[in-house]
């Protein structure tokens, strides 16, 4: 849980794998501030860039896609017929999306929260982190003088 001042949250690799996303495997904030608080990962986040894929099952149909923006906001499209997408669904296609190790990519979910996702190799090394209760997220800043592995988000 953040407090009311500017906090450093740091997070190591694999503290929230998401090998077992599906049981509730991720880490947990509350009280984020995007105009105070920070998160510090181990790996030094990067950007993946613009990309997108397609054919992933999102919504339990097949045919979803996925688009990554320059500022690692992943927004998903289910196939016609789909229901609600979930977590694990939405980790598994962005895992396949953001794949370098380091990369970062964010997206929001009908939950009222926001996860971001750091790619680290294996799923026992990834990270995975839901700010309860944040949405309209527009940016990250993956670059700060004398810290490289401490993600701004805006």
């Amino acid at each position: 849980t953040a407090g009311g001042g500017n906090d450093v949250l740091l997070f190591n690799t694999g503290d929230a794998d998401t090998q077992n996303v599906a049981s509730g495997n991720f880490e947990l904030v509350n009280s984020f501030s995007t105009a105070n608080d920070t998160i510090d990962l181990q790996v030094a986040p990067l950007l993946h860039g613009v990309d997108s894929i397609s054919g992933v099952t999102l919504g339990g149909v097949g045919g979803g896609s996925l688009t990554i923006d320059a500022a690692g906001k992943v927004t998903a499209t289910a196939g016609g017929g789909a229901g609600m997408i979930s977590l694990s669904e939405m980790v598994n296609a962005v895992n396949t999306l953001v794949s370098g190790n380091g990369e970062i990519g964010f997206f929001e979910l009908p939950d009222g929260n926001t996860y971001v996702f750091q790619q680290n190799g294996a799923s026992a090394n990834d990270t995975l982190i839901c700010l309860s209760g944040v949405t309209s997220i527009v940016d990250f800043v993956t670059t700060h003088p004398g810290d490289a592995n401490t993600l701004f988000i805006k």
